[in-house]
């Protein structure tokens, strides 16, 4: 009985640490700038978009850049990195999309959710 506990356990633990339930928050304050990482492939056409971000206005991105893990092989998966600066203080939840081009109006194929408390 003790067995099935465990593998129940773990099991448990497992998926609620999966990507799909992914988030991440973040305490920052105003001015600071901080970087959100998202796995991505540009290679497959698909990358991370900001969703919501018509709705934000407590902070403001810097840059977006791609980064391949193996430069030498072709097609290779990589990271996206959103640097962000914090405007005003409060909370809120800036949300992305993994959209193929020219599908911005499709359900992203993969979503992840980051709150944002910014401090005075």
């Amino acid at each position: 009985m003790k067995n099935l506990s465990f593998i129940v356990l773990s099991t448990l633990l497992f998926f609620s640490c999966s990507d799909e339930n992914f988030s991440t928050n973040y305490e920052v304050k105003v001015g600071e700038e901080f970087t959100i990482e998202l796995e991505a492939n540009w290679s497959t056409g698909y990358s991370w978009h900001w969703t919501n971000n018509s709705q934000i206005t407590l902070v403001d991105t810097v840059a977006r850049e791609y980064y391949q893990r193996d430069s030498e092989l072709t097609g290779s998966p990589g990271m996206e990195s959103w640097r962000f600066i914090a405007l005003t203080p409060g909370e809120d939840v800036i949300q992305f999309g993994y959209i193929s081009p020219g599908s911005e109006s499709s359900a992203p194929v993969e979503s992840r959710s980051f709150t944002v408390g910014i401090l005075e």
